[in-house]
């Protein structure tokens, strides 16, 4: 639900959307900066808006609005830099595709910082041994449904 905006880009500013997908890709840019520079928001701000008018709690609205900017004021920072790494990792597993192959490091991510912060039991080496978990569970995945990696 952190990329709902993007769906709205997608049904309703088709053409532009599209536009900004290539530009992204072809800049290596993430594509919220490209939504912004084409409308002047980004789809944080389109899908926190529609998560504020179906009344979702307001948690989800900072999620959804600052899944990109982890250092905004938010009422559940935590929630926020788990959301990012969530979204960080899914591109380096190359799980699936967000719109962007742009990806921030990891170890000086502000996000990683956030949660070492939340959970100082986290460390290092924690991030490398999760990253390779979810690389060989990605890759089970992937054999059991039969889908090459791309």
């Amino acid at each position: 639900i952190h990329d709902i905006g993007k769906v709205i880009l997608e049904l309703y500013f088709h053409r532009d959307f599209s536009r900004a997908l290539k530009a992204s890709r072809a800049g290596k840019t993430p594509l919220y900066e490209k939504e912004r520079k084409i409308w002047g928001v980004d789809h944080t701000d389109i899908g926190a808006w529609l998560a504020e008018k179906w009344q979702l709690p307001k948690r989800l609205v900072d999620v959804i609005h600052n899944h990109h900017n982890v250092q905004a004021e938010s009422d559940d920072q935590t929630l926020v830099a788990v959301v990012h790494l969530s979204n960080t990792l899914a591109k380096v597993a190359d799980i699936g595709f967000s719109g962007d192959r742009v990806v921030f490091d990891l170890k000086n991510n502000p996000a990683w910082k956030i949660l070492e912060q939340a959970t100082p039991e986290m460390g290092e080496f924690d991030l490398a041994r999760f990253t390779f978990e979810l690389d060989e569970r990605v890759a089970q995945a992937r054999d059991f449904l039969r889908i090459a990696r791309r």
